[in-house]
């Protein structure tokens, strides 16, 4: 499964480096700086027949801050596809308010954008992806999805068999066993994807009569490793940390090391450096990969597809047997960060 992963990858990579000069692409300016490489000027071939979507505008609209480095790929996969089928696309960044999100989507919409891709992490996001539909364009929810009406297509991680997957390989090794104190830090925990985690990991702690201990961490490293050393100093009880978030995993063996426990360490995403660091050498046990750069180029791929042929878009769980172990993360870490 690890090569299947590996040659999507690498058919991805592809793809990008032979679509990357932009035609009508609309971004901030800071996209564009060191912390998101520029892709490689190339020429490629348009995509013959159907409707001509020449400079048709699409919204990509992250919920997070700029700043946030896991979106690098994201946005790498996003460009690749507006690139290959000449779509303008913008990104927008709404600096984790409701009220930017919603703002930039409605803006969309009145500027008679062709289609609405958003993550979308809660009701007021969702809310305003009724207001897509409403308007009688496609909205798609990308990396995050909140359950509404509204939303029919998401293209990302499927958070609840994705937090029973990293247990459940726990549980397998022999790592988290019947009596254990499992400690889950997340980002953000009233979040859709922290709750489905929080599910899909209790899902199967529960066969073992143990339930994840959760706490908030924020999405900033260093707070997040302090709040982790101060709930760790209070539990020395711990027998295991299931890291719910990127963040949390990225501080996970620095916060453990600091109040002198060795514990197995699980969680989510490649996204920062200490978490490769970590796969490689042993002292996190295992991770899985949302796929960041195949959420960005297929979420744009498929308002394409619909705009050009009149292709229906569809769900696509892009977490699916993505865990990432020593054994296989040597060959994704020279992806990371503009395809991982």
């Amino acid at each position: 499964m690890v090569a299947r992963r590996m040659k999507w990858g690498s058919a991805l990579g592809a793809i990008a480096a032979a679509t990357a000069t932009a035609v009508g692409l609309s971004v901030p300016s800071a996209v564009a700086s060191a912390a998101r490489p520029a892709l490689h000027k190339v020429s490629y071939a348009s995509i013959a027949g159907g409707y001509n979507i020449q400079g048709k505008k699409v919204l990509l609209d992250i919920y997070d801050p700029e700043s946030n480095s896991f979106f690098v790929p994201l946005e790498n996969g996003a460009k690749a596809a507006a690139q290959l089928f000449g779509l303008n696309l913008t990104i927008d960044f709404a600096d984790n308010s409701d009220s930017t999100a919603t703002s930039q989507i409605k803006t969309a919409i009145a500027s008679h954008y062709a289609g609405v891709i958003a993550k979308t992490p809660d009701a007021a996001v969702a809310n305003a992806a009724c207001a897509v539909v409403k308007a009688g364009l496609p909205f798609i929810a990308v990396n995050q999805t909140y359950t509404s009406p509204c939303i029919s297509t998401y293209i990302g991680q499927t958070e609840f068999s994705a937090g029973a997957e990293v247990a459940n390989y726990m549980v397998q090794k022999g790592l988290v066993k019947k009596g254990d104190h499992v400690f889950c830090p997340v980002e953000t925990p009233q979040e859709s994807y922290a709750i489905g985690r929080r599910a899909g990991v209790d899902s199967v702690l529960g066969k073992l009569g143990i339930t994840c201990d959760e706490l908030g961490t924020g999405d900033n490293q260093a707070p997040a490793k302090a709040t982790m050393v101060q709930y760790l100093l209070g539990h020395k009880n711990t027998n295991v940390l299931i890291a719910l978030g990127g963040t949390p995993l990225s501080e996970a063996v620095a916060a453990t090391h600091e109040v002198g426990l060795k514990i197995p360490i699980g969680g989510f995403d490649l996204s920062f450096p200490s978490i490769l660091t970590g796969l490689e050498n042993g002292s996190i046990t295992v991770s899985i990969n949302q796929e960041p750069y195949a959420q960005g180029f297929d979420s744009v791929q498929e308002i394409a597809l619909l705009l050009k042929y009149g292709v229906a878009p569809f769900n696509i769980n892009t977490s699916d047997n993505a865990l990432i172990t020593s054994k296989n993360v040597k060959s994704l870490a020279p992806l990371v960060p503009n395809y991982q």
